[in-house]
């Protein structure tokens, strides 16, 4: 995950996520997202963003982001909403809140909560999912636990995944 302040106001964001899928043994998916932010007022961002999934064409969107720091930088809330611009489009919510207590010199507790949402203008429930990750930062090198939860269509068809999580915030 990269985040790039290119002057006071404007910022460009970039994440790759690898995931193993399970049904298929050994193929690995990749998203990916690059986003251009403008920030009109201090914590909010409009944003034009394209999504990439493996195999699939980049999904252009554009929408807003909210992101602040709280408690003495201890908590950081983060939201976005954005809507799909292509024939078929949808609606996506991201709302984190994660916080890195310090536990000693160097070394903080990692503790984030995030939940996804995806809606169809016909469905209109096309995905959710939550996230848990608990596990410890040393210098910016995080691992630790991780749980997702994901409810799919309108009927909640529920699936979820554990394991870990390795991040390299630098």
């Amino acid at each position: 995950k990269i985040d790039i302040p290119l002057d006071y106001r404007f910022h460009i964001f970039a994440r790759n996520r690898l995931t193993t899928i399970y049904e298929k043994k050994g193929v690995i998916s990749s998203f990916n997202v690059l986003h251009l932010g403008y920030s009109p007022i201090d914590n909010l961002s409009i944003i034009v963003e394209a999504d990439f999934l493996s195999g699939n064409i980049p999904v252009p969107r554009a929408g807003l982001e909210y992101k602040k720091r709280l408690f003495n930088n201890l908590l950081l809330l983060y939201t976005t909403l954005h809507i799909a611009m292509q024939q078929d489009p949808d609606l996506a919510s991201i709302t984190n809140i994660a916080a890195m207590p310090e536990i000693a010199t160097d070394l903080k507790a990692v503790i984030s909560v995030e939940n996804i949402t995806t809606l169809d203008f016909t469905l209109p429930h096309k995905s959710s999912t939550q996230r848990l990750r608990l596990g410890l930062d040393y210098k910016g090198y995080q691992a630790g636990a991780a749980c997702d939860l994901t409810e799919k269509g309108n009927s909640g068809e529920l699936s979820y995944n554990c394991g870990g999580f390795v991040k390299i915030i630098k």
